[in-house]
């Protein structure tokens, strides 16, 4: 069993997930628990991810527990942010719109760095995309596989995806 596997069990067991990820986060310390974050992510929701982000700087100091809720409210939310924007991308009919562009061109650039810097939950997420049979979503999943980060993460993955984009 991983370690992400065991905090995806206790996660799932433990009734108070704001109280085990305070005891569990590996802070105060040289590193905090990313395994436990990724099983929190995995099962948490936006209601469990928004109050998280309540830990600002003043209350959660650095390297602390409460510095580590905010970490894992925040990695919850990103993805599914950037997941949502997308989808909605696909529906815009004006598709001239100078602020249509702009976005476009963020989410050219942006996936990349969610998906490598989480890539157990971006990969699939990412993969995802690919359902939405949007000529836009297309250059989108395109130019983020065009990124350096993503080849140096994972070569096979990407071009796997790039065939199946043709």
């Amino acid at each position: 069993m991983t370690k992400k596997e065991y905090y995806l069990h206790a996660l799932v067991d433990e009734g108070d997930w704001t109280a085990y990820l305070l005891e569990n986060s590996g802070l105060p310390g040289p590193r905090t628990n990313l395994e436990l974050m990724q099983a929190y992510v995995e099962l948490g929701s936006e209601k469990d991810f928004i109050p998280l982000l309540d830990h600002t700087p003043e209350v959660a100091p650095e390297n602390t527990p409460e510095e580590f809720l905010a970490f894992c409210g925040t990695a919850g939310l990103a993805l599914q942010l950037l997941d949502q924007i997308t989808q909605l991308l696909s529906g815009v009919e004006n598709r001239k719109l100078d602020d249509f562009k702009v976005l476009r061109k963020g989410l050219g650039y942006c996936w990349s760095v969610a998906v490598a810097a989480n890539p157990e939950f971006g990969k699939p997420a990412f993969e995802k995309l690919l359902e939405l049979n949007d000529k836009d979503v297309k250059w989108i999943i395109r130019e983020n596989l065009k990124k350096n980060r993503l080849v140096k993460m994972d070569a096979a993955w990407g071009h796997a995806l790039s065939a199946r984009l043709k």
